[in-house]
């Protein structure tokens, strides 16, 4: 705590990691800044703010840019962030909600507590696409004219060879039962041949195994934390698979399958398999 003057300046910073640690994630770091007219909890807050910087290996856009302005009620009136590559700053400042009332109130607007939005976004793929002055979250058709929410295709590849494509085809299927300390689970395995490519190019760029499994009453896999209320159980995943040997490769599947399940339980602490009616 910082005194200037008769003014106050509370600030507050957390390691987000610490708490939620999340794969590929580096850094998790929030921060609150208050200032205030004295120390009195009753004090008027001059200026508020928050901000949050995330680095990350992957599961952000190329680039993404965005300004919302909130409602009266809103607790950050005006709020954004911006990503480039794997770094996003996530901020908001909690004065001018009068000023963003203003900014956003539509007389006879269904949405009047929704606020508005500036966006522009280049997603990995090469998809441009923007917002300009709409409800983030809404669903009303037509609500706006089209060339204030659109998106186009940027990606020179894709403009050459044509967009990607896709493939599944189902090689193999069988029927067999995983084997696990507490009990026998049944479940369905589908070799698939997976193939990625180009709509107007011959050339494959990956080609892949996968099981595609599926149990009707599934296979207990990890431990539930809600209680009950997510269940323990999987009903249907799929895994890589280099399908080794042809003749009997439903061997090599329930191993890797069985192989899969215990990795789950591992990760999440999984101990005893709750009950459950068949």
């Amino acid at each position: 705590m910082k005194r200037f003057s008769t003014l106050t300046v509370w600030r507050h910073g957390n390691n987000e990691r610490t708490q939620n640690p999340k794969a590929g994630e580096l850094v998790n770091w929030r921060g609150w800044i208050d200032v205030r007219s004295s120390e009195s909890d009753k004090a008027r807050s001059l200026a508020s703010g928050q901000i949050q910087i995330v680095l990350a290996r992957k599961g952000f856009n190329l680039f993404s840019a965005r300004l919302h302005v909130g409602t009266l009620g809103s607790e950050t009136p005006f709020d954004g962030d911006l990503q480039i590559g794997g770094a996003a700053v996530y901020w908001g400042i909690g004065n001018g909600r009068k000023l963003a009332q203003w900014l956003t109130h539509v007389t006879g607007d269904k949405h009047e507590y929704d606020g508005r939005d500036i966006a522009l976004t280049i997603t990995d793929g090469g998809a441009l696409s923007w917002d300009l002055w709409v409800h983030r979250d809404r669903t009303e058709r037509d609500e706006f004219a089209a060339w204030r929410d659109q998106y186009i295709n940027i990606n020179l590849l894709d403009r050459i060879w044509g967009p990607k494509r896709y493939d599944y085809a189902n090689l193999e299927t069988a029927a067999f039962v995983i084997d696990m300390p507490e009990g026998s689970y049944p479940v369905v395995a589908t070799v698939q041949r997976q193939t990625y490519s180009r709509t107007r190019s011959r050339r494959i760029i990956e080609q892949k195994l996968i099981l595609d499994v599926h149990s009707r009453h599934g296979v207990p896999y990890r431990y539930d934390s809600s209680g009950g209320f997510k269940g323990d159980r999987v009903h249907g995943f799929s895994l890589p698979f280099k399908m080794p040997r042809k003749k009997d490769w439903q061997v090599d599947a329930k191993a890797a399958i069985t192989g899969w399940v215990y990795q789950r339980r591992a990760e999440t602490g999984f101990r005893t398999a709750q009950e459950q009616s068949s």
